[in-house]
């Protein structure tokens, strides 16, 4: 780790949300920064095009792809301390929210120990996009009330079984554990015809969406090659 203890950073990291994927649903907040950086440092979903709204930016790539060589959280880190002291305006750029499902605590908890101050900027998740491509609302009065999100990793911690019937679920990163997942919310009474809705390319001009029951999902997700939003609730029944 760099040595900067005895010094003052030059810089104010911003953490900016890029939405689920469309350029345009960036905030103006977000846009008005992105605009003026100095380098841009952004994940491997950040679609590529937001960022030639900063063309004269230095931009890093520090994503992470499946069954690819990445650059580990560590190395993000220093990063993100070295160029704290070294350049005026240093973004963060992070696919939909920052504070959903980005490691983000690892990266504040680091600026904060060596003292760099930050701004987050929140961004559209890609689970509030996905409601708003298929016109299905993820809460619905007397139906439901409350909407949990989650990953693939939801099985091993057994978060699943405190799910409800009156709870719209939405995952990310789907497709592994997605029988697993099944099986376990039918045991704990889901009807195996609950809706289901699927959000492939979540805001990008190739969307597509398939709507479903929950029993044939596992026939059909692996069919998919990129990520993609899946909707399990009875909030998505169309009346």
């Amino acid at each position: 780790m760099f040595k900067y203890s005895n010094l003052t950073p030059i810089s104010k990291i911003f953490f900016i949300g890029a939405g689920p994927g469309a350029i345009d649903l960036i905030t103006i907040r977000g846009y008005n920064i992105l605009i003026k950086t100095d380098i841009i440092l952004y994940d491997a979903l950040i679609f590529k095009k937001i960022l030639n709204f900063s063309p004269n930016s230095k931009k890093i790539f520090v994503g992470k792809k499946k069954n690819e060589k990445h650059i580990t959280q560590k190395i993000i880190n220093e990063y993100l301390i070295y160029f704290a002291f070294h350049y005026n305006f240093i973004v963060r750029l992070k696919s939909g929210d920052p504070m959903i499902f980005s490691r983000i605590n690892e990266e504040l908890k680091i600026l904060e120990k060596y003292y760099i101050p930050y701004e987050i900027i929140p961004g559209i998740t890609s689970a509030l996009a996905a409601a708003s491509s298929s016109r299905r609302p993820l809460t619905k009065r007397n139906i439901c009330r409350s909407i949990s999100l989650f990953t693939t990793t939801f099985t091993k911690k057994k978060y699943i079984k405190y799910c409800q019937n009156n709870c719209t679920l939405i995952q990310y990163m789907s497709g592994k554990n997605i029988k697993k997942i099944i099986n376990k919310l039918i045991t704990i009474g889901y009807n195996e015809h609950t809706p289901i809705i699927i959000i492939e390319n979540c805001s990008y001009y190739n969307e597509s969406i398939f709507y479903l029951k929950l029993k044939f999902l596992k026939n059909v997700i692996s069919n998919f090659t990129k990520p993609v939003i899946i909707i399990i609730g009875n909030s998505l029944k169309n009346y």
